[in-house]
């Protein structure tokens, strides 16, 4: 059995019909992306706070052994230049 229908309504449903053939899937993907994109954000923002957090507790940590480091290179310098002049004494 046939029917016949308008041309308009015929354009209509073909239409919805196609773009929902291709955009249906276009929108999930674009949906998917930008939650992966979101995800990747936000470990983004993860690691760069971990990293701040490491290099605070790097400069602590050095910074305590450079000071120790420079105290020892002070107070050792400090025994090479006595024991210099006691030297020059000598002489």
């Amino acid at each position: 059995m046939h029917r016949v229908s308008k041309l308009e309504e015929c354009y209509k449903a073909r239409y919805l019909y196609l773009n929902e053939l291709v955009c249906g899937g276009l929108i999930n993907r674009r949906d998917s992306l930008t939650r992966q994109m979101e995800a990747l954000n936000q470990t983004c923002e993860e690691i760069r706070y971990n990293k701040y957090g490491i290099e605070k507790m790097t400069k602590l940590e050095y910074g305590e052994t450079l000071d120790r480091l420079r105290g020892s290179y002070g107070s050792k310098l400090a025994i090479l230049h006595h024991e210099m002049a006691e030297l020059q004494k000598d002489l």
